[in-house]
């Protein structure tokens, strides 16, 4: 991904730039297994850049692990 660190992304942007639904979105967050977000004072949700990069490669991770837990 492209930009700054701090930028803050729209739920839009972040589904966009995964490829997935607005529902999966949403229930990663009720699940808290989704990236960390900022809710700003008028109510709306933002993803932090880094904190979605740091998301991705979490879960990347978690997926060399599981390949060599056999």
């Amino acid at each position: 991904m492209t930009g700054q660190p701090d930028d803050l992304l729209t739920i839009d942007e972040v589904i966009a730039t995964l490829r997935v639904s607005r529902a999966a979105f949403y229930r990663w967050r009720r699940r808290g297994t989704g990236p960390a977000s900022v809710r700003l004072p008028g109510g709306a949700v933002r993803i932090r850049r880094d904190a979605l990069d740091g998301w991705l490669r979490g879960l990347h991770e978690d997926n060399k692990e599981e390949g060599t837990a056999a």
